[in-house]
């Protein structure tokens, strides 16, 4: 079976990224990584490749906290610490 490489970068971590279309016209990307590679097959447009190529490595760490996640926050560090009181986290 024929694949065409479309694209490949080098990440920010080590990791390398490829896109590839096969050729049954579906698309698919394999991530090597120092623990190992994994491969994401049957993608049915290189947008939908991309698309789930950023929602599994993205790097979301450095991004502000969500007003949600905030309050979650806000009432975890209220909260005294005793386990058999746990309703306000």
């Amino acid at each position: 079976m024929t694949k065409v490489l479309l694209m490949g970068k080098k990440l920010s971590n080590d990791s390398e990224v490829r896109f590839y279309k096969e050729a049954d016209g579906s698309y698919k990307f394999i991530v090597e990584e120092e623990h190992g590679t994994s491969r994401h097959v049957g993608c049915p447009t290189l947008t939908s490749a991309i698309s789930l190529f950023k929602s599994k490595y993205r790097d979301a760490s450095n991004e502000p906290v969500t007003s949600e996640e905030q309050i979650i926050i806000d009432q975890f560090n209220a909260w005294d610490g005793n386990l058999q009181e746990m309703g306000s986290i």
